[in-house]
C-alpha cells in the first residue's frame, strides 16, 4: 500500500472542501470495501458503488465544490491510480475511466 498516496488524496480532499471530510483510514475502508464489491458483485456494482462514495464524507455542496475544483483532476487521476495500485480496477480499466471523468 502506498500510505503516501493515500494520505495526498486526503489531503487535497480536505483542502478543497474546507474540513477534515476523509482520512487514510477511511480511503483505505473504501479501497477495501471495493474490492470486496468488486469480488462478489462484478464491475457494474462496483462501479455503482463508486457514484456514491462522495456522499458518505460530504455533503452535496462540498461534493460540487469538488466537482469544480481546478484540482479535480488531479485528485481523480490520483484516486483512479491508487485503485489500479491495490488491484480494485486493472490499468486497462483505469484508463477508461481518466477518459470518463
Amino acid at each position: 500500500m502506498n500510505h503516501n498516496l493515500y494520505q495526498e488524496i486526503a489531503d487535497g480532499i480536505n483542502q478543497t472542501v474546507g474540513r477534515k471530510a476523509v482520512t487514510v483510514g477511511k480511503l483505505k475502508q473504501i479501497v477495501k470495501e471495493g474490492k470486496q464489491i468488486r469480488r462478489t458483485q462484478g464491475m457494474m456494482a462496483l462501479w455503482q458503488y463508486a457514484q456514491n462514495i462522495p456522499y458518505r464524507f460530504l455533503t452535496s455542496e462540498e461534493a460540487e465544490m469538488l466537482r469544480n475544483s481546478p484540482r479535480f483532476r488531479e485528485l481523480s487521476n490520483k484516486t483512479l491510480e491508487l485503485l489500479v495500485m491495490e488491484g480494485v480496477i486493472t490499468p486497462l480499466e483505469g484508463k477508461m475511466f481518466r477518459r470518463y471523468i
